[in-house]
């Protein structure tokens, strides 16, 4: 939810997704997960080479499209019946809370993702640390609830009560 508005927001300002994305999505006669995740990783490797390979955009690339990809199969898997009939069942109070929930781990790793974009690897592998192999008892219960808030201003933000 939060990554990919937060990715969709940066890549759709960038001349990559104009001029990369959009005709590889246009190729396909089919709308589905597949042709668009092709068409994502085909963008992301395209951005990793036109910036010169390094290990940095690299890592930013990859986590990216792992995060992009999870939504998407979590957009998908959200639309079967079993899942629609159990939204009606707890409502949408409650089904707005879980996937709030179920999106802080995603926007860790998008943290994780643009600290290695944006002040290279060292940042990035402290920020890796500290947030999924180190955590603290202190620590990363508040930041799993300023993420868990993140996730909540970012979905009411898109989507109109």
């Amino acid at each position: 939810m939060c990554h990919q508005a937060l990715s969709q927001y940066t890549t759709k300002q960038s001349i990559h997704f104009r001029y990369f994305y959009l005709p590889l999505i246009g190729a396909f006669q089919t709308r589905g997960i597949v042709p668009r995740l092709f068409a994502s990783f085909s963008t992301f490797c395209f951005i990793w080479l036109w910036h010169g390979m390094n290990s940095d955009l690299f890592v930013w690339s990859s986590l990216n499209f792992i995060g992009i990809t999870f939504e998407a199969v979590a957009r998908e898997i959200s639309r079967t019946r079993v899942i629609v009939d159990c939204a009606s069942y707890v409502g949408v109070k409650f089904m707005t809370r879980f996937l709030c929930l179920l999106s802080v781990p995603l926007t860790m790793m998008s943290l994780v993702s643009q600290s290695f974009f944006l002040m290279g690897h060292e940042s990035g592998f402290v920020m890796l640390r500290r947030l999924f192999l180190s955590p603290s008892i202190s620590g990363t219960p508040i930041i799993i609830l300023s993420l868990y808030c993140f996730s909540h201003v970012s979905y009411h933000s898109r989507v109109p009560e």
